[in-house]
């Protein structure tokens, strides 16, 4: 298992090559460096320098190691794939997948953090759509759930790429892109800022940034803050406190080697930087102190304006129209909250999700009806060039697969498809829908 990591490294210390293409992390103040066939490791130490022990690792077909998501938690190291919810594990020389789910190509791009050892996604894109709830990955049942927000009167329109600032209690996303409800494949910058509280289950609102977020070359996440990086400066955020606080580079940022997979890293009040040696031009490491990596203080600002002009409402004497306010309120959160079936797909909160033509059919069938005779299903997906149990098999696969797709919109845990017996005739089975989640 994981916690055997470094138990089976060879004992040869060696300077290791580095590569724009590995990618590298922190973990238990280590540096590691993962190439597509090894693993390199090298204590953090005082001294600074880094000696580096090494395993090797053999090619995954179904997830290369350079394509995944490295996530490390206290006890091991999960690689996530990126189109859907596999995990694996490293286990000896190989990447083992654990999880139970399926390439649903649901969360691309998704957010991903890690909270109490466990790890979860915030947003992302498939179907034409974005998410805006946040999943986790259940070691238990090997699958990835959804973190209810039950008790949240408004919830995000949902991003990609965002990032984020966690506390022990709250997590704030900021920045990445947002989805054109009207074009399903137009992104812009997304400028909202939202804070999800972890013990109330609470999304809230808090205001939107003047920042750019995508004009920044590179980030660091450094736990309750956040720093971002161009050519000129580093811009410190610290979305909890609402400060934005902006440095000079020095001449350490100048050497910097920024990719997607090298950037610069921050544990232990210690940044480890990634930077080109101007004679060789080979990459090598500087570790700097929080207090020798920034230059001189430039300004501070406000990450968004905090004052909430709606609360004036609520001590202003006009209760009539704060009444009629409220019953439109209502009127719209009631539409809101239930699906609209159009044609080709749902409408739910104002995000579109496809359907297939045959589950578009058989929702359409069973709004139209109190009950649905397992016939009249069979009318929607029936190949006549496949037997009757392979029909069947196909009918049953679609439902369990539209149950699925509804509880993942709504964000709830019960089947809205249910089957039971024909009070008439037992032989016979009646399908049915829970139509309140529904506005037709």
């Amino acid at each position: 298992m994981i916690r055997l990591f470094f138990l089976l490294f060879v004992s040869a210390a060696f300077s290791q090559q580095i590569s724009r293409f590995d990618k590298a992390l922190i973990w238990r103040d280590s540096l590691l460096l993962f190439s597509s066939d090894s693993i390199y490791s090298s204590p953090i130490s005082p001294s600074r320098s880094f000696s580096f022990s090494s395993l090797p690792l053999k090619p995954n077909k179904d997830l290369p190691v350079l394509k995944s998501i490295i996530t490390p938690l206290d006890s091991q190291i999960y690689f996530l794939d990126g189109m859907g919810g596999g995990v694996y594990e490293f286990q000896k020389d190989s990447l083992i997948r654990i999880d139970k789910s399926y390439k649903h190509r649901m969360q691309i791009d998704a957010t991903v953090f890690v909270k109490n050892d466990t790890v979860f996604k915030y947003g992302g894109y498939g179907f034409w759509s974005v998410r805006n709830f946040i999943t986790f990955f259940d070691p238990n049942t090997k699958e990835w759930e959804i973190l209810p927000a039950q008790n949240s009167d408004i919830i995000p329109g949902g991003t990609i790429a965002s990032k984020y600032a966690i506390s022990s209690d709250e997590i704030i996303f900021l920045g990445g892109e947002k989805l054109n409800v009207f074009d399903q494949v137009d992104f812009s910058p997304a400028n909202e800022i939202w804070k999800f509280n972890f013990k109330d289950k609470i999304w809230t609102f808090l205001g939107n940034s003047t920042l750019n977020f995508s004009n920044f070359k590179a980030y660091v996440q450094m736990g309750e803050e956040i720093l971002f990086l161009d050519d000129t400066d580093l811009t410190l955020i610290n979305p909890f406190t609402n400060k934005v606080t902006k440095f000079n580079n020095t001449t350490l940022h100048k050497k910097f080697i920024v990719t997607k997979n090298l950037m610069p890293l921050y544990n232990n009040n210690q940044f480890v930087s990634f930077v080109s040696s101007s004679i060789t031009g080979a990459i090598g490491i500087e570790v700097r102190g929080r207090d020798e990596f920034f230059g001189p203080l430039l300004e501070t600002s406000k990450l968004y304006n905090d004052f909430n002009y709606f609360w004036l409402l609520l001590v202003l004497p006009f209760g009539f129209a704060i009444a009629i306010g409220v019953k439109k309120y209502k009127r719209y959160q009631s539409r809101a909250n239930s699906m609209t079936l159009e044609k080709g797909g749902l409408i739910y909160k104002r995000i579109y999700y496809s359907l297939t033509v045959e589950e578009n059919g058989i929702l359409l069938c069973l709004l139209g009806s109190d009950g649905v005779e397992t016939s009249s299903i069979m009318e929607i997906i029936e190949n006549p060039n496949h037997n009757y149990s392979h029909n069947m098999r196909t009918k049953n696969k679609i439902i369990g697969e539209l149950n699925y797709k509804l509880k993942t919109i709504l964000k709830i845990n019960k089947d809205l498809i249910l089957a039971a017996k024909s009070d008439k005739d037992k032989r016979i089975i009646i399908y049915s829908i829970d139509k309140t989640f529904f506005s037709y």
